[in-house]
């Protein structure tokens, strides 16, 4: 057992060796088996991701303006119209009275959604009796969080792409958030205006990311950060091509990288995944060496 140790021991270094004789210099490329990782621009950001039915922007209740009943409907759901278009006909019903029909007339041009009357049925004044929706454009409404609120509201009238379950896509709008909250939710309404395009109807369900907070600096992985004394740090190849311990400044922390947006330059090298072992003015083959110490101690210990 004891020798079977030692080979695996010696296997581990004659793998490694050959790195120990890569050169240093040259700022291209990434050195030392993938120690260190030249710095590039990178950039990230937080998605809020909303969903619901799509319903009517503009969506208008026709009432009876006269008592009477209704003698005629010049339409049936479904119809197109147009403004001003007659779409019920009444005649009032006084003994002893001759009155010219009244009209109900679309105020919008759009689609006949609700017929609530009759015909030959007795109306009163104020009876609802058809409504018209505008198709010309559809309304995406959400709620959001407080934060998120917020952070949408500075987007402004922002362009947003929606998706729905076919995986199809939309191109849209952000039309507003509420000022305030639904005090009983507590949430906050989000607008999203999606015009007329061929494939979206009335209450197709689709989904929008919308990504706020973006930050754009340096991208680093997390695991290239070392922390001390509520500071942030990264350990980068010096001119000298010797370790050095750079203070950065970090704009965006996401689950997997940080934006930094100084104390690292793009085209230097840093170490991307920390040890331990890493100290000042140290060669990087030390490190690898230190490095591979340690792997060889947790074999023995495993062992």
């Amino acid at each position: 057992m004891k020798q079977s140790k030692t080979v695996l021991i010696y296997i581990l270094i004659i793998l490694t060796f050959p790195i120990f004789g890569q050169s240093f210099k040259g700022g291209g490329r990434n050195n030392s088996g993938g120690l260190f990782t030249v710095a590039t621009p990178g950039k990230a950001g937080r998605v809020v991701t909303v969903g619901g039915r799509l319903s009517p922007v503009l969506k208008i209740n026709h009432t009876v303006p006269v008592s009477g009943y209704i003698e005629t409907l010049l339409v049936k759901v479904g119809d197109r119209v147009k403004e001003g278009q007659p779409l019920i006909k009444i005649t009032r019903n006084v003994a002893g009275e001759t009155f010219l029909p009244v009209f109900i007339e679309s105020r919008i041009s759009g689609i006949v959604s609700e017929i609530n009357v009759l015909k030959k049925q007795e109306v009163n004044s104020g009876t609802s009796a058809i409504t018209i929706i505008d198709n010309s454009s559809f309304l995406l409404v959400t709620s959001l969080s407080d934060r998120d609120s917020q952070s949408i509201r500075y987007l402004g009238n922002m362009p947003v792409v929606g998706v729905n379950t076919e995986e199809k896509y939309f191109n849209g709008r952000i039309l507003y958030v509420s000022q305030e909250p639904d005090y009983n939710t507590g949430l906050f309404t989000l607008n999203i205006q999606f015009p007329y395009q061929k494939g979206l109807f009335l209450g197709m369900v689709l989904f929008v990311d919308i990504e706020v907070q973006k930050s754009e600096g340096i991208s680093v992985p997390n695991s290239a950060i070392f922390k001390e004394n509520g500071k942030n740090y990264l350990w980068k190849l010096g001119k000298d091509n010797k370790l050095i311990l750079s203070e950065i400044v970090v704009d965006k922390v996401t689950t997997t990288t940080v934006i930094i947006q100084s104390g690292l330059s793009i085209g230097e090298r840093y170490i991307n995944n920390i040890s331990g072992n890493e100290k000042e003015d140290m060669d990087p083959k030390d490190l690898i060496k230190a490095n591979l110490e340690n792997n060889t101690s947790r074999v023995k210990t495993d062992a």
